[in-house]
């Protein structure tokens, strides 16, 4: 069992090197490594990835990459809790119907 401070030392490792990865292939591979650490260790981990700015860097990333390492930030930024916001103005209402029957 690992320590919640090596945690966190691995995590501010994995998003650093996320932050410099060079190309497309060292990109997906980073994400990947990342998403597995979050996986494993999801509490200290996110927390950890949040502090360091971590959503910044991904959606940097999602933006301006191929689909392949695209899908994997997208991955990353849901294990971070990230939601993109609605598009388009309105009122959003979010109905539940518990259904039943009489």
């Amino acid at each position: 069992m690992r320590t919640v401070a090596s945690i966190q030392n691995r995590t501010r490792t994995l998003v650093n090197a996320l932050r410099s990865a060079k190309n497309e292939q060292s990109r997906l591979l980073r994400l990947e490594e990342f998403n597995e650490h979050v996986l494993k260790y999801p509490t200290a981990a996110r927390s950890q990835a949040l502090r360091d700015n971590a959503l910044s860097s991904l959606l940097i990333i999602r933006q301006k990459s191929n689909k392949e390492v695209q899908n994997e930030a997208r991955k990353s930024l849901a294990l971070l809790g990230w939601v993109d916001p609605v598009k388009g103005q309105g009122i959003r209402i979010l109905s539940i119907d518990g259904g039943g029957s009489r």
